[in-house]
This record gives C-alpha cells, sequence and structure tokens, in this order.
C-alpha cells in the first residue's frame, strides 16, 4: 500500500504526483539552512556570515575511568579554555554522532569448533543493539561588527597594506555597521584573519590537554559536514568540497511536520524527532552534575547530539548580568510594598519589606559581575538540540512508515528520559523543530531560537568532555609484527549499548591478570580468551590446566592434552634429553640435570658438571630412541651425584615425570601434534620438587618454539595460560624464572595469561614489581565484598582502580558481567552471557568431563560431534 493518508499524521490525500507538486512548492532550498560559504583551505571553511570555521574530531577521557579529582581537573579545564575564549567571538559545537555499528565479520579459525565459538561471538553482536559514538568538535571565529570592524580594517590597512591614515580611515568605513552588510574581509584581511584563528586554535587545543583532537581536513572535513546536511544520506568516509559548499552540500530534503521531521536523500529516508530545553531557567537544574548527561550515550537509537555555546565578551556579559541584577532589584518589591515605601517617604529609619530572594539574586549578579570584571568567569549562550533518528528507509510503504515512526518516537521517549533523569525538563519541538535541528549543523546559529545564558562552568559540566572507549577494532600491534590484518579478539556489550573491541592487548604488551572468586566465571573467559586468540594464523596455545578446566575446549579443538599422572600406555609426556640432539641445547640439558640433583638437595660441583657433559656426549652418539635420562645416569661415575638422580630415573617413583622416550613439544614441532597443548598441573602443584624442573623445561620448549619459528620467518603469538597462578608463585625459583619469562616473552609475542581468586595473592607474591609492571591487562569479576573489605579496596587500588571503579566491581552480576581493566586506570564493564553452543566447546564441569569421556572412549569418529550436540540438546530441553 502507497502511503497518500493516514491517521495520525499531517498528510493531504490525493494522487502522488499532487502531492509531489504541492510539496515542492511549499519548498525553499536546503541551501538556505547551510552557514557554510566556500572552503578557503583544506581545513577551514568561511561561512556566510563571515565566520571562519575549522572542526575536529575528538575523544575524552573514557566515563567509566576517572575519579573524581580527575574528573573536576577536566571541567576546570574546559572553564579555562571557555573564559580564554571569551576574549574573542568564538561559537563552538559539541556534536556526538550515535549510529548503529557495522557488524564485525566472523575471522577463518582453524577448527570447527573454535570456528562455532568465533560465529557466536559475531552473531551475539550483531543481535545486540550496538551504537558507535564519534563526537566532533566546531569551532568558528565570528568576524567583527560595529566599531570593532572599522577600527580593525583600519589598523590592518596600515599595518599591512602600508597605508595612510586617511586612506585607511576610508577603506574602515566602506564596512557596514552591521556584520550582516557584506562579507568582512577583502582577501589580504581574510589571509590575517585565517592565520590569526589558527593561532587561537593552538592555544585551545592547548588549553584542553586531556582531549585528543585530530583535525578534519579535506574530504574527511566534508564528509562530516555532508553527514550533518543530509541525515538520510549513506555515511561516507570522504566527500570532495567544492567552491560553494552550501549548494554542494544540499543535496537531501528537510521536510518539517506536526512534530517530527521527515530528511529525504538518495532515495532514502529518515525520520526525525528534535528535542531540546526551553532557555527559562526553570528548565535546567539548580546544578548540573559532572555526569548528569552520560545516560544520552546509553540510549539503544541513533542520536545526534550537539550542545551550542556562543562566547561573549566581558562587556557583553556586565551588560546582561547589570539586567539580571536590575530585573531582581524591580521585582523585590510589590505593589504593597512600594506604596508603603511612598507613605512613609519622609521616615528615614524605615526599611521596606522586600522580597529576600530576589534581594539575595541581585546581589548574587553583583557577586557575578566582579568575577567577570577580574576575568574569574565567562558568559555565553547556550543550546541542548537532540535529534532522535529512525533506521533509513526506502519505500511508501505504510508498513515501513509506521515502522520508523514507532521506532523514532521509542529513542526520543529515552532521550526524555535521561533528561528528565538528569533533572532538566526536555521539550519536544513541534513549530521550531527545524530551528533546533540546525543546531546540529556546525557554524549554524542565526535560526537556534532557544538560547540560554550560562556562567562557563555550568557549561563546562553539560558538554561531553568525557567520551565512551570502543577500544580498538584491530590490534595494531599484532597486524605490524605479523604484516597482515589482525581484528580484535571480540566486540563485547557494555551498558552504553557500544561495543568494546577487546584486543587483550596494551600497547605492544599481551600479559594479563585475571582475578575472580571460584565458581563465578574466572575458567570460562580464560578459555573463551584462547579459543578467540586462534583466529591469529599460526598462534600456538599452551595451557598449564588445573583440575583439568581446559581439557574439553583443548581437545575439541583438535588440541592434547597431558596429564602427568596418566598411567595408560598412550599417555602424553615429556623427555628432556630430546633436545641433545642439537649442540645449542646441551647447556640448557646440562643445567636443567644438576636442577633435578638440586631438588634432592646436592648441589653439583665443577667436577660433576664435567662429567656430566661427557656422558650427555656419550648419549649423543646413541640411537634416538635412547636418549632417555636414564641413559646419561648410567654413564656418571658413582657418587653422590649420581645419587642424587637416581630418584629420576628407571623404575623408581619420580621416573615417569621425565625419563621417557616420547616427548610432546616433539610431536608438536614436528606438526604431529596440533599446537595447542594442555597440561594438568593439579598434584604437581603438591609436589614442588617434579614442579619446578617440569615448568623450566616446558617454557624453555616454549620459547626455543617461539624463536626458532621466528627464525625462519614465521612470526605468530603465543598464548600461555597460568591458571591459580599463586600455587606457582608460591616457589621463589619459579617466580623469580616467570619474571624474567614475562619480560622475555613479551618480545616475542608471547602472551601469558594468569589468574587467581583475589588480587591480594598477586600483590603479595615475591614478583608483584614484575607483575605490575609488565602485566598491564587485567580481567576482574565481580567482588560484592570489595564494597566493605578495607584489604581488598587496598588491592584492587595497587592495581591502579579508583574508589568509583572498585563500587563497580561490588555491584557487578556474578557470571555475565566481566572488567577489562588497564594498569592507567582504564576500565570498562563488559556484560558477557555465553549462548549454549559456545558453552558446550568451553564448559568444564564434571558432569560435561563425564559426558565427554564417555563419547571420546565409543571410538566414533564423530565423537567430538556427538558430545557437542548431547551438551547443545541438553541445554535446550
Amino acid at each position: 500500500m502507497l502511503l497518500t493518508e493516514k491517521n495520525g499524521y499531517t498528510l493531504d490525500a490525493g494522487t502522488l504526483g499532487e502531492l509531489e507538486s504541492a510539496r515542492v512548492r511549499g519548498l525553499a532550498s536546503t541551501a538556505e539552512l547551510l552557514p557554510w560559504m566556500f572552503r578557503y583551505n583544506e581545513q577551514i571553511v568561511v561561512n556566510k556570515d563571515s565566520a571562519l570555521m575549522a572542526c575536529f574530531e575528538y575523544t575524552g577521557p573514557d566515563t567509566d575511568s576517572q575519579s573524581a579529582a580527575q574528573l573536576l581537573s577536566l571541567m576546570h579545564q574546559a572553564e579555562h579554555a571557555f573564559q580564554v575564549a571569551s576574549r574573542n567571538p568564538l561559537t563552538f559545537w559539541f556534536i556526538t554522532h550515535r549510529r548503529r555499528s557495522d557488524p564485525y565479520a566472523p575471522a577463518v579459525m582453524p577448527d570447527p569448533y573454535s570456528q562455532i565459538v568465533e560465529d557466536e561471538r559475531s552473531n551475539a553482536f550483531k543481535t545486540k543493539s550496538n551504537y558507535t559514538n564519534r563526537h566532533y568538535l566546531a569551532i568558528a571565529l565570528s568576524a567583527s561588527a560595529g566599531l570593532d570592524r572599522i577600527a580593525g580594517r583600519f589598523f590592518h590597512a596600515m599595518a599591512h597594506e602600508k597605508v595612510g591614515p586617511l586612506r585607511a580611515a576610508i577603506h574602515a568605513l566602506r564596512g557596514i555597521w552591521s556584520d550582516q552588510a557584506d562579507f568582512a574581509y577583502t582577501s589580504v584581511e581574510l589571509a590575517a584573519a585565517v592565520k590569526d584563528f589558527e593561532e587561537q586554535l593552538t592555544r585551545m587545543r592547548a588549553s584542553l590537554p586531556a582531549l585528543t583532537l585530530t583535525r578534519l581536513v579535506g574530504d574527511e572535513l566534508g564528509a562530516f559536514l555532508a553527514s550533518c546536511a543530509a541525515p538520510a544520506a549513506p555515511r561516507r568516509s570522504a566527500v570532495a568540497m567544492v567552491d560553494f559548499l552550501d549548494e554542494s552540500m544540499s543535496h537531501g530534503e528537510v521536510i518539517p511536520a506536526e512534530d517530527y521531521i521527515l530528511f529525504k536523500a538518495e532515495g532514502r529516508k529518515r525520520i526525525g524527532v528534535v528535542t531540546s530545553i526551553p532557555a527559562a531557567h526553570q528548565f535546567y537544574p539548580s546544578r548540573i552534575r559532572p555526569h548528569a548527561l552520560d545516560d544520552l550515550l546509553k540510549v539503544p537509537g541513533e542520536l545526534t547530539i550537539s550542545h551550542v555555546y556562543r562566547i561573549q565578551d566581558a562587556n557583553a556579559s556586565a551588560k546582561m548580568i547589570d539586567q539580571m541584577g536590575s530585573y531582581h532589584r524591580t521585582n523585590a518589591l510589590d505593589l504593597r510594598a512600594l506604596a508603603a515605601v511612598a507613605a512613609n517617604s519622609g521616615d528615614p529609619n524605615y526599611a521596606p519589606r522586600e522580597d529576600r530572594g530576589r534581594v539575595e539574586a541581585a546581589d548574587e549578579a553583583e557577586d557575578l559581575k566582579k568575577g567577570v570584571s577580574r576575568g574569574k568567569a565567562s558568559y555565553g549562550q547556550y543550546t541542548l538540540s537532540i535529534t532522535s533518528l529512525s533506521a533509513p528507509f526506502q519505500s511508501d510503504l505504510v508498513e515501513d512508515w509506521d515502522s520508523a515512526m514507532d521506532q523514532v518516537r521509542t529513542t526520543a521517549g529515552k532521550v526524555g528520559d535521561a533528561l528528565i533523569g538528569a533533572k532538566f525538563l526536555p521539550l519536544v519541538e513541534t513549530l521550531g523543530a527545524i530551528s533546533s535541528w540546525t543546531a546540529t549543523i556546525p557554524g549554524a546559529w542565526r535560526d537556534i531560537a532557544r538560547w540560554a545564558p550560562l556562567r562557563a562552568a555550568v557549561v563546562a559540566r553539560a558538554v561531553p568532555l568525557r567520551t565512551v572507549s570502543q577500544g580498538s577494532k584491530e590490534n595494531r600491534h599484532l597486524s605490524n609484527t605479523m604484516k597482515r590484518p589482525s581484528p580484535a579478539l571480540a566486540g563485547l556489550p557494555t551498558d552504553y549499548g557500544t561495543p568494546y573491541f577487546w584486543t587483550g592487548f596494551y600497547h605492544d604488551i599481551g600479559h594479563t591478570l585475571v582475578s575472580g572468586e571460584t565458581g563465578l566465571g574466572k575458567t570460562t573467559i580464560v578459555n573463551l580468551g584462547w579459543t578467540l586468540f586462534r583466529k591469529y594464523l599460526g598462534s600456538d596455545v599452551f595451557i598449564f590446566d588445573r583440575t583439568f578446566s581446559s581439557r574439553i575446549p583443548i581437545m575439541m579443538q583438535g588440541g592434547v592434552y597431558c596429564d602427568p599422572e596418566d598411567a595408560s600406555t598412550n599417555r602424553l609426556t615429556v623427555n628432556p634429553l630430546s633436545l641433545i640432539g642439537e649442540v645449542r641445547h646441551l647447556k640448557f640439558v646440562k643445567d636443567w640435570i644438576c636442577t633435578l640433583a638440586e631438588r634432592r638437595g646436592y648441589l653439583a660441583t665443577s667436577n660433576d658438571r664435567e662429567e656430566l657433559e661427557k656422558a650427555l656426549l656419550a648419549t649423543r652418539q646413541l640411537q634416538r630412541k635412547d636418549w632417555r635420562l636414564h641413559a646419561v645416569y648410567v654413564q656418571l661415575p658413582v657418587g653422590s651425584f649420581q645419587h642424587a638422580l637416581a630418584e629420576w630415573v628407571g623404575d623408581a617413583l619420580n621416573a615417569r615425570w621425565f625419563d621417557n622416550g616420547l616427548d610432546i613439544f616433539d610431536e608438536i614441532a614436528a606438526g604431529r601434534a596440533a599446537a595447542v597443548l594442555g597440561i594438568e598441573m593439579g598434584k604437581l602443584l603438591a609436589q614442588p620438587d617434579v614442579l619446578i624442573p617440569y615448568l623450566i623445561y616446558c617454557f624453555y620448549r616454549i620459547q626455543d618454539r617461539i624463536e626458532s619459528r621466528r627464525n625462519s620467518g614465521l612470526i605468530a603469538p603465543t598464548f600461555i595460560g597460568l591458571p591459580e597462578v599463586w600455587g606457582f608463585l608460591e616457589e621463589p625459583i619459579f617466580a623469580r624464572k616467570l619474571a624474567e619469562w614475562i619480560d622475555t616473552l613479551r618480545k616475542l609475542l608471547g602472551c601469558v595469561w594468569m589468574d587467581a581468586q583475589s588480587p591480594e595473592r598477586y600483590i603479595n607474591s615475591p614478583i608483584y614489581a614484575s607483575i605490575r609492571d609488565n602485566v598491564p591487562n587485567r580481567i576482574i569479576l565481580p567482588y560484592p565484598a570489595a564494597k566493605t573489605s578495607p584489604s581488598l579496596r587496598k588491592a584492587f587500588t595497587e592495581l591502579g582502580l579508583n574508589p568509583q571503579q572498585i563500587d563497580q566491581l561490588a555491584e557487578g552480576i556474578p557470571k555475565q558481567d566481566y572488567f577489562l581493566t588497564q594498569k592507567d586506570g582504564f576500565m570498562r564493564k563488559v556484560a558477557l552471557k555465553l549462548d549454549t553452543r559456545t558453552l558446550a566447546v568451553l564448559r568444564s564441569e564434571l558432569d560435561a568431563q563425564a559426558l565427554f569421556d564417555h563419547y571420546r572412549a565409543s571410538d566414533r569418529e564423530d565423537w567430538r560431534d556427538a558430545y557437542f550436540r548431547e551438551v547443545v540438546r541438553a541445554s535446550n530441553p
């Protein structure tokens, strides 16, 4: 059905041709709404009112990552910037484009089950209402008017054109008193004005050090202006700016209706509902909180938010304050009080009955005027405009129109709720919709009707100086190092409806701490992390597991799992003597064997080392299958050194750990096993004499594999997981080794993830200084006790969190909320509710282990798929 008439919409019935003809007759060119005249250069636009305009895209400190003191400092910076601007006729537009995010395509994973996990993350992203916020700052320098213009042209003529006073005066008087009568500059004057404007922009940027301002230049500037002029047009990254901007950018239509605007461009339509704040003081809160308008960045819909602030100079501000004071003084006496004053005019002791509120307001106005006179305060005219937008649609079907209208009204309702929550009293515009919408166009101010006189300190609290960090869609460090595009691990949902693209890296460091109490999802996030990590081509994964937490996902993804306590004939083992085939490993093997003796209380002498070296060289001459610890042992002289090694070889109890023929690392190096290896360490942690040499050997093999692959031209990251790391850190020898490794592995794209039940475990470890400096990424689960536990709060403070962030940890929802933090104080809460298909791959509960073993022992070729289908079916009865 074509849209010709609909109850509730202000449309006239008739044929489409009649409607179109009537519409066209009533429309003026949208070029009249656009303030831009021409581009002076690639980064300066000259407006129709002779103003010079520059535009920036910016990011500010993250909304969740600032302490109260940092937030106060940020507002003081903005207030100072506005005060500096009060010396010049500057206007600011803080514009936020909140638009739906582009879905990210799933990466190609190395096996079917890691692909399922990656695909489900992509599907979850698509089903969520994800939006990105892009923040812009436009600054315009208006041309001087009246006597200021005449004086400016007079002095310019004398200083730059080198003419005498008479000719300079004639030149100046050619200018018309108002800035609307003609263009304010000659070509020479314009060049000088641009130079002065650039100097002011430099000072302005210096006064806002907390904002990262990126100047929009050339086609990027054109794209921004085009997106503001035609909201219905597709967003483009580059639009060429031709000479006359108003005509070239006015390719869309703006059609006002009763309480909405219809935008049309390039065959697409959008409905916009404009919300603004009336200028009267009762529509504003008595005090604007610094984070009052943060909820606008959580609205589940597409918005354009604009704060426009026209700075006034000191004289104009003083005049405005005088008028305010006079108003309050005049109204301090009602008619009865005035009559009493007249009746007692002869009584010098008579004190009239005044409205104390009015008197106090008048006195406050006097104080404000003194602040302006001393340069301690500045004022300007402020307006806030928010345009809620429907999704683009193309057809004229009633169903599409109804859907767009319902969507935009819902979004506008959420905007109203956010403003009311911030103590504003918003108004959905009807007759003033076009007027308020023009506030979203940088450079436009003449058509705006709702201006409120506000102090700079108040506006500094309202404008969006903080922004919501979105992470990075690309892991730039991996992309640069591997010479191939490397996407983020995942796009995760947040409270802001803005996805956080999680890379797992802080600059060039991928080491991560995970902290959470038992049963709250610590294992799940680690298994998810290394599974997604496999999207990087050639990546390796090594998990030093505990209680088989990663066994199922490792084996589902084609990896191998080694349980040193396994007594079966086909168990996976390690054999450090397999290294002796290459001379470069001999020193390590010799030192490592001496470590075995040390674990039995014997410190090898120099003579022992010489005999050991002879035994190793002799063992090299044997067949490959005989390269075992026992072969070295029998070639050593009888004595204390050999006796100390006796417990590690042959039929001794500890021989099963290292005196083996097969080495799993050799199988991985030869390509006979996937480079996804899990080793169960639970019982080893109770045997430190075994644990230390075992870990030293494993880390040596991992580091050697990374270096060997790099030397062969294969550069890829390596994930190393250390669950319940406190058990490892209790051994001083391994703790010192780990401190060395996390520094060395960082340079080799090694990423060590460590998890523990409490942050105090990290703080109290002997290598905390190394962890603090070299492990910058943290994943923290909810801690309900963080609200009241002094020791927990102290530990989290040591990890770089501020009191507000620690309170968020206490309020998080277990098994759903995860807090991604970094050592610079950044924190973002993500909501991670995994689907049943992902959990079927990642889960580790006892019942899942039993079911997994059942299908694994079934000798079915499709045992993995059978297990997967059974778990998914049981989760969806």
